[in-house]
């Protein structure tokens, strides 16, 4: 009897999960793509799943992050209603590269290690392999090199059984970034060249943009300044072409660096606006996101307290209900016992009641308590963002200015070079305050993605 209701508690919690994401996207319908769309219209839910992973995958590469979590969950819960194992792996592997993208590289971990167990008892490759990759993703990022190109490795060779060249070349390729950063570059060079074959052999158009890039950078650190920028150029080309504003971002930055090194410093800042452009816009697209998700979250922990409350008062009617028929029948036979049996009923209905209103009291403080942490999130988070941005453009003016001001001295005469070290003096000083108050903006910004902004702005802690 107890396993029967736990299980029917179980898929009551799941349905009811699974239709608060059904009724907020239902409120904001996204054609052929809305979870409602999905779950009314295919029969299958294994397809369901794999269906709400391709979009959350396409989300992300957009930089819709709490969009693409929609998705996930859906998949989660929808995986989990269905006993679909594989479905379960997938969802926990795409929350992963979601708390990646982020940059929340330890919950990107806890996440993808769940999949990995998952296909592990599988014994799925396929799956395995695709999660070491994830996995190498996260180290590389922490940054942990040697556990990075562990499992890079180990993931190309399960690639390479299974004869996939696609993900043999990603698996190539992020061998080669590894020994980028490690400086050997030689051995960088050999992968990123085998990558290169591969990609163009089987026409990857994403892989080859990615893999111009990085050729580009290996040049660069080489000090081969041509090579470097024919590379980068092509590599931007594709990008522009594949249409993913986190690539393009990243090949207009590698650019910039190169025309520096170039010192071609007018088409370094135009790499820099471009870069810049595509920055901001996937910074707004965050914070955006991450704004919609603690409104999110604070909604569905209000809506879960007001459900559980719900259900405990509806066993307690059903309880006195029982107890009343009960008490009719036992009326009539013995009235002493039926006595002390009410009186036994109506003690316990009245503990229970007031468990019930101090369980309610205890909620509403919480939903109260949720509620202010919210405000002061998005207010800071807000703040914070309006005020870094101005202050990068004078970090970077400051930095541009500080070089030309160094080329420029040594050509001018004793008076006007005084004046240039002065002027030069000046913008490092407007750098230096400018870095030091960009560091306590994004210290505020750190603080209200975790949902600790109140204690950056206790007196006693602040510096």
């Amino acid at each position: 009897m107890i396993i029967k209701s736990a299980v029917f508690f179980f898929h009551l919690v799941i349905a009811l999960l699974l239709n608060s994401f059904l009724a907020v996207d239902a409120q904001k319908p996204d054609g052929n793509e809305s979870l409602l769309g999905i779950v009314g219209s295919i029969n299958s839910d294994s397809v369901k799943v794999l269906k709400l992973i391709s979009i959350c995958r396409e989300k992300c590469k957009v930089a819709q992050y709490t969009e693409a979590r929609k998705y996930a969950d859906a998949a989660m819960l929808l995986s989990q209603k269905a006993n679909y194992t594989n479905g379960i792996a997938e969802a926990n592997n795409h929350i992963g590269i979601i708390y990646w993208y982020i940059k929340e590289y330890d919950n990107a971990l806890s996440f993808h290690l769940k999949a990995l167990e998952i296909y592990q008892s599988e014994q799925s490759k396929s799956g395995i392999a695709f999660t070491f990759t994830r996995i190498g993703h996260a180290y590389a990022d922490m940054p942990d090199y040697d556990k990075a190109l562990n499992y890079f490795k180990k993931a190309l060779n399960l690639e390479l059984e299974l004869n996939n060249p696609i993900n043999i070349s990603k698996n190539l390729n992020l061998i080669g970034f590894i020994y980028t950063k490690q400086k050997e570059y030689d051995k960088a060079l050999k992968y990123y060249f085998e990558t290169f074959e591969l990609v163009h052999t089987h026409n990857y158009i994403r892989g080859q943009a990615a893999i111009h890039h990085d050729i580009a950078q290996v040049y660069l650190q080489q000090n081969k300044i041509d090579e470097a920028l024919k590379f980068s150029k092509k590599g931007l080309e594709i990008s522009l072409q594949v249409g993913e504003s986190k690539m393009t971002e990243e090949a207009y930055g590698g650019l910039e660096k190169i025309y520096v090194a170039k010192k071609d410093f007018k088409a370094a800042y135009e790499a820099r606006l471009k870069y810049d452009e595509i920055l901001f816009a996937l910074s707004d697209a965050d914070h955006a996101g991450k704004i919609r998700q603690m409104e999110m979250d604070y909604e569905y922990d209000k809506k879960l307290a007001e459900d559980r409350i719900k259900l405990e008062n509806e066993k307690a009617l059903a309880s006195v209900k029982l107890a009343s028929q009960r008490r009719l029948i036992y009326f009539s036979l013995i009235g002493i016992i039926l006595t002390i049996l009410f009186s036994v009923f109506i003690y316990r209905s009245y503990v229970k009641q007031q468990r019930a209103n101090k369980l309610l009291k205890e909620t509403q403080q919480q939903l109260i308590e949720i509620e202010k942490m919210a405000a002061i999130g998005i207010v800071a988070s807000r703040m914070a963002h309006e005020i870094l941005n101005p202050l990068n453009f004078i970090n970077n003016f400051s930095e541009i200015s500080e070089e030309l001001m160094d080329e420029i001295t040594p050509s001018l005469k004793n008076e006007a070079r005084e004046n240039a070290r002065i002027i030069s003096d000046n913008l490092k000083k407007i750098k230096e305050h400018g870095q030091k108050a960009a560091t306590i903006v994004k210290q505020i910004e750190s603080h209200s993605q975790k949902g600790t902004t109140h204690e950056f702005f206790d007196t006693e802690k602040i510096v």
